[in-house]
């Protein structure tokens, strides 16, 4: 079935018995081009061990098993993830976890050299998930993700612009971030969100495993500084 299509995404959806929610940033990807723009983005080969976060109806799931060595999808609806087992059950080179994928071993699921992480991402979750791969002591190598826009442009502001925090400090501190596609219309997903999103790529930056503990100090300045802009940096310090 062709799940670039609104009216399919919602007969599947119906059947499956499941009514999208915002809780669980519910908007499914209904959009060729978009999906074309994030997986030659990821450049994935034979080699790559793929992260996919909020797998869905499997639009993505599917063109990252066909070019990956191995791929792991993390589905939090168990709906979804049943469906989504049914659908991959020939696939030897897809996992597919049902799981919340903030409780879970992110270590064990991105970190690495040969680890991609390519999702289009639950905007609930977006910032705070990319934050704690950046803290993993392997971060992954790259990662492209479909984010809200302001969000993105956070990841890629540089100093002196208006966007530029603690979310850019602590990404550009491991990753080149770019966004490789700026605007994505609401019309790309089913149902329409209410703000545009975007396609951001980070690349991880030359460098052996971080000290995690040291990284963990310098989250607290960064968001001690970003908190309190009037104070003088020596008093913060």
């Amino acid at each position: 079935m062709n799940l670039a299509s609104p009216s399919n995404v919602r007969v599947v959806l119906a059947e499956l018995g499941i009514n999208p929610g915002k809780a669980r940033g519910q908007n499914f990807l209904v959009d060729r081009n978009i999906l074309d723009i994030i997986v030659r983005a990821a450049g994935i080969t034979a080699e790559d061990r793929i992260l996919e976060v909020g797998a869905g109806l499997g639009i993505l799931t599917a063109e990252l098993a066909a070019r990956a060595g191995q791929v792991t999808a993390v589905e939090i609806d168990r709906r979804l993830h049943d469906h989504l087992s049914r659908q991959f059950n020939d696939r030897a080179n897809l996992s597919l976890l049902r799981a919340d994928i903030m409780d879970t071993d992110l270590e064990s699921l991105a970190g690495g050299d040969n680890c991609k992480v390519v999702a289009n991402l639950p905007y609930s979750i977006a910032s705070r998930l990319l934050v704690d791969l950046a803290d993993l002591r392997k971060p992954p190598a790259v990662v492209v993700a479909t984010v809200q826009r302001e969000v993105a442009e956070r990841l890629c502001a540089m100093p002196g612009n208006a966007d530029y925090g603690a979310l850019s400090v602590l990404m550009q501190s491991v990753y080149d971030a770019r966004i490789v596609h700026r605007r994505i219309s609401a019309s790309c997903f089913w149902p329409k969100p209410g703000i545009e999103s975007s396609v951001a790529k980070l690349e991880r930056k030359p460098g052996g495993s971080q000290d995690v503990r040291a990284r963990r100090i310098f989250k607290e300045i960064v968001r001690s500084f970003f908190m309190q802009r009037r104070k003088q940096a020596l008093s913060l310090l």
